[in-house]
């Protein structure tokens, strides 16, 4: 019995780690963007993360407001924004992304952004320039099946930075409800 056990186990292991795999090989498809490739981003910062978004993504950039609190949203979910009467999620990435706690700072900015659920914010501390890079051709050994977001990495200006899907960022079930409820509303 032990051994059926430990088999399982390893049957497991390998399930996951092939669903791994093809969730990276349908991120590859559905970006199209190979390593090498040129792409349009938006440099921002989100504390001391250097990253990007796609610019086919980003709708437009607005400065800190207030938010209307969300009720039993995840932590990460600050509230929803009223933009020209249209009501929109707010997403605070850094804590999306584990590095601190949830929270609007006057000097924060909300970029509004696309998904395939609808139109959301997304808080950062900066936003750049936007500017055309070439992904890192090494982009391909930059294996993150923890880190889904992470559609590519290139350099600039001497500091690696992160191109990150905001598909993938946004990629989470609560908030895929509250967005198409939002949009609804």
């Amino acid at each position: 019995m032990g051994g059926e056990a430990e088999l399982q186990v390893e049957v497991d292991a390998l399930r996951a780690r092939l669903t791994a795999l093809e969730a990276r090989l349908h991120k590859s498809h559905k970006h199209g963007r190979p390593p090498g490739a040129e792409v349009e981003v938006l440099f921002v910062s989100v504390g001391a993360l250097h990253a990007a978004f796609e610019l086919e993504a980003v709708c437009e950039v607005v400065p800190a407001a207030e938010l209307a609190p969300l009720p039993e949203a995840p932590s990460w979910v600050l509230g929803t924004l009223n933009l020209r009467g249209a009501t929109l999620p707010v997403v605070d990435i850094a804590s999306r992304l584990g590095s601190q706690a949830p929270g609007l700072g006057l000097s924060d900015i909300i970029v509004i952004v696309s998904t395939e659920h609808g139109t959301a914010g997304v808080v950062v501390s900066e936003v750049g320039a936007i500017k055309s890079v070439r992904l890192d051709q090494r982009a391909a050994f930059l294996e993150t099946p923890h880190a889904s977001y992470v559609v590519g990495t290139f350099s600039h200006d001497g500091q690696a930075r992160l191109l990150l899907g905001v598909p993938e960022l946004l990629r989470h079930s609560e908030l895929a409800l509250i967005i198409g409820q939002e949009q609804g509303a």
